[in-house]
């Protein structure tokens, strides 16, 4: 996981940035009704993919992957969550 200490992927330290937002609750009651009655669609789901989906079709302009919606600032970089991250590619390219 890019903040390193948490197994994941980027569309997990993502989502954190959303932590407690009304887009998280949204995802969350949308996940819900998905478990309970997609018969077994849940549990084949890539569930950090498919909510940062889910969280992009709450944005405009909408976009389907992740780079863009960087690019389109869907994501507030100056969240906490990010900080690791950040101070990893300075190092990199300094």
């Amino acid at each position: 996981m890019p903040n390193n200490k948490d197994a994941g992927m980027l569309e997990n330290l993502c989502l954190e940035s959303i932590r407690n937002t009304y887009q998280e609750k949204c995802i969350d009651l949308f996940f819900e009704c998905v478990e309970r009655y997609c018969l077994g669609e849940f549990s084949r789901l890539n569930l950090p993919k498919s909510k940062l989906l889910s969280y992009f079709s709450m944005k405009s302009p909408y976009v389907n992957s992740l780079g863009i919606a960087a690019l389109k600032d869907h994501f507030d970089f100056d969240h906490e969550c990010f900080n690791k991250i950040k101070g990893f590619l300075k190092i990199l390219f300094t």
